[in-house]
């Protein structure tokens, strides 16, 4: 898997989630937002909302910040739909023997193939 900077067409979507994370992990939620398909990134509105989505919403805290994560999982669901299963272990997780670490959370990815969209 291939972390990326800007997305672009021909990227397997696995690299895709895995530039997601990789923002995500680092605090970089404009990164994140960048690889919003454009869709999303329009039924979101703007990178302050999807920011503020991100620190409101208990499910998707864990993400922001998180200790570690990997990608378990991908299945194509057709030509133009992907989805992946992710694991993240939130900050302050430890895999330190005897610790008390905190819950492992799994999400599900789910991409599909959009159109080039022309100005």
């Amino acid at each position: 898997m291939t972390s990326f900077s800007f997305p672009a067409p021909g990227i397997p979507p696995v690299d895709v989630v895995e530039s997601q994370l990789q923002a995500l992990k680092a605090g970089d939620v404009r990164m994140c937002f960048r690889f919003c398909s454009p869709q999303r990134q329009r039924s979101i509105g703007s990178l302050q909302t999807y920011e503020a989505e991100f620190r409101r919403s208990p499910a998707l805290q864990p993400l922001f910040a998180c200790s570690r994560y990997a990608i378990i999982g991908g299945l194509a669901l057709g030509d133009r739909r992907f989805k992946c299963r992710v694991r993240v272990w939130p900050a302050g997780s430890s895999s330190a023997p005897f610790a008390v670490a905190s819950p492992v959370l799994d999400y599900a990815w789910e991409l599909s193939l959009q159109e080039l969209e022309t100005a």
